[in-house]
């Protein structure tokens, strides 16, 4: 685990200062070593690699990056684990491969040596890297298929660039900075910009799954085949077969050679994944991170059931409580912010990997389950939605006029279903696809008009619009939200962060499952069904409420207000893109608690910190 840096320098233009400006700007993925190497290139040109590394596999020189083969020819950076490594190491041995250490970067290398492009397909784990081959002129860039580990790059006539972050890229100083306005409207919308683009002009996201190769002066940009448009008979796996992939992940997932732990909600995710530890005999710690009790109207209930699932099933405990007073780490948590995503998960992510870190070097993550097993709410809403289609359309004026006067902005006991409920009608559309997006969309900022899909150009399909729905989550939020937030706010500490639910065996399991098998008994009903075998009911049937920070109520207090300052101001960034009115009218309604626009407000107090902070 690691972070790197890569630039092909085409025509001799610059020397090492711009490739140590890059590894000085993300040596904190990295803490326990940074190298640089730079080595000529065909055609009168120069490579110039680094890396930042977090010793996890192979804690010797034998894992030391930039890491070059014994004849000289072959250059690799690399940031991730690979999770089957051994199994390709023992291939490798077989035909004749010796080596050195007992990293899986050490076997990556020979794999790229004797595979190439066709390499990446056999790799089973979380990865993005660069590989060279001096002597061909080859240079690969790759990344995992579910986006777990990030990779960012820029090409033009004179430079190729590469890095595990946007701030490499733009510390080398070679690129001009300027905010790409573009992908703002899928920002306030999304919470996120849409790959390849991000909130940089010219600087580009490797997609998941993607392979860049330059060979000869040109670029070739590979993508992996997206789902089928077919309806098929697909399978209906039991409880047994879950339960063996997962356990089968977990032993992949847990590294004895240096300390680990859990993070852990007391949800179905994380709270399962401790029952197969215990299991297992792992007796790894775990960590929490709550609100306290009065704050649960705007937070979550994790203080009471993180607690639980700790207590049950005999795990250490660290249990760390949010408090209002935390706002006051706002601008140490903006440095850590490499490309805003609108998600209060960003701000808890970075709180507990921070508290994490002094205790271990890696920890594990719940996340991906959702997205592949059908746990968010506007799953079972857009399930619903496809089995009543024809009754819901002409009740439809009718039910978003009530949803619009339910009360949400103030503490009751059905504030948070009122929410959920209003967001939900007012997101259906007559065309299923936009529906689902409109599901998870921030609502009323952007200043353009949303564009309408013609509702009459789709066939009611119900389970290929609801593989398509998951299709859309894992490859969209879980990748660009989800997998972004915990990268970035995991390795600003040095800390890596695995995900046992994203191993290639689970995926396979859920992604040949019927689609509407996974939501046929509720939401994630098949987690559920194995956590309540396990004897933890409680845990699995509790409601479903994120990774909560109480933000909406924090605003309220003396200790939050002060971040509003430059919300305030009409003159601000943010205002090209939002209306000044309208943002305001919506902090007004917030603090006066007519209504909650906890979620609107990050997402623009975000961007216009970090535009201030930037541009």
């Amino acid at each position: 685990m690691c972070g790197f840096n890569f630039i092909l320098d085409k025509k001799l233009k610059i020397n090492e200062v711009p490739i140590a400006r890059m590894a000085s700007a993300t040596q904190h993925r990295g803490p326990d070593e940074t190298s640089q190497l730079h080595f000529e290139y065909l055609h009168k040109s120069r490579v110039y690699f680094s890396a930042s590394r977090l010793a996890i596999t192979d804690q010797s020189l034998y894992g030391s990056q930039p890491m070059q083969s014994h004849d000289g020819r072959y250059v690799l950076v690399y940031n991730g684990e690979i999770y089957n490594y051994i199994a390709l190491r023992n291939k490798l041995e077989t035909l004749g491969c010796h080596f050195y250490g007992q990293s899986d970067t050490e076997v990556l290398l020979h794999w790229l040596i004797l595979h190439r492009e066709s390499g990446q397909q056999a790799l089973e784990g979380m990865y993005s890297f660069v590989f060279a081959d001096l002597q061909e002129g080859l240079i690969l860039m790759a990344r995992d298929p579910s986006g777990m580990k990030p990779l960012f790059y820029y090409q033009n006539e004179d430079f190729i660039i590469a890095s595990s972050e946007i701030r490499g890229i733009m510390a080398s100083s070679l690129i001009e900075k300027s905010l790409n306005t573009g992908q703002i409207q899928n920002y306030l919308s999304y919470r996120y910009p849409i790959k390849p683009e991000t909130l940089i002009n010219h600087v580009y996201e490797l997609e998941d799954g993607c392979q860049i190769r330059y060979l000869d002066g040109k670029f070739y940009h590979h993508k992996p085949q997206q789902i089928a448009d077919t309806d098929k008979t697909e399978a209906r796996p039991g409880l047994k077969d879950l339960e063996n992939v997962l356990q089968r992940a977990i032993q992949r997932h847990i590294q004895t050679a240096v300390p680990g732990g859990l993070l852990l909600s007391g949800g179905v995710d994380s709270t399962l994944l401790l029952a197969l530890l215990q299991q297992q005999s792992y007796n790894l710690p775990v960590f929490s991170l709550v609100n306290s009790e009065n704050e649960r109207a705007f937070g979550t209930q994790d203080y009471l059931y993180a607690r639980k699932a700790a207590k049950q099933f005999g795990a250490e405990h660290h249990c760390i409580e949010m408090k209002v007073r935390d706002l006051d780490l706002f601008e140490d948590f903006l440095e850590s912010v490499d490309q805003p995503v609108a998600d209060h998960g960003a701000y808890t992510n970075w709180l507990i990997c921070r508290y994490a870190s002094d205790h271990v070097k890696y920890v594990i993550s719940g996340a991906g389950a959702d997205e592949l097993f059908a746990g968010y709410n506007r799953h079972w809403a857009y399930y619903q939605y496809l089995r009543y289609y024809r009754i819901l359309m002409p009740a439809l004026p009718l039910l978003k006029y009530g949803a619009e006067r339910l009360p949400d902005g103030f503490d009751h006991p059905f504030r948070k279903s009122f929410r959920l409920y209003k967001k939900l009608i007012s997101g259906i559309d007559p065309n299923p696809e936009t529906t689902f997006l409109n599901f998870q969309k921030l609502k009323g900022l952007y200043l353009a008009p949303d564009l309408k899909n013609d509702a009459s150009a789709f066939a009611l399909n119900a389970e290929i619009l609801f593989r398509k729905a998951l299709y859309q989550d894992e490859h969209g939020y879980l990748s660009s939200d989800v997998l972004a937030i915990s990268d970035q706010m995991s390795m600003r500490w040095g800390l890596e962060m695995r995900m046992p639910y994203l191993d290639e065996n689970v995926k396979r399991l859920a992604q040949n499952a019927d689609a509407l098998y996974l939501i046929s008994k509720g939401r994630k009903w098949m987690l559920k069904k194995l956590l309540q075998n396990m004897g933890a009911a409680e845990f699995a049937y509790r409601k479903k409420e994120g990774f909560g920070l109480p933000f909406g109520k924090w605003l309220r207090k003396k200790e939050g207000r002060y971040l509003l300052e430059s919300l305030y101001q009409p003159d601000a960034a943010l205002y090209q893109f939002v209306s000044f009115a309208n943002l305001k009218n919506m902090i007004d309604a917030h603090t006066m608690r007519k209504a909650d626009f906890s979620q609107e407000i990050w997402a623009c107090l975000l961007l216009q910190k970090w535009m201030e902070k930037h541009f």
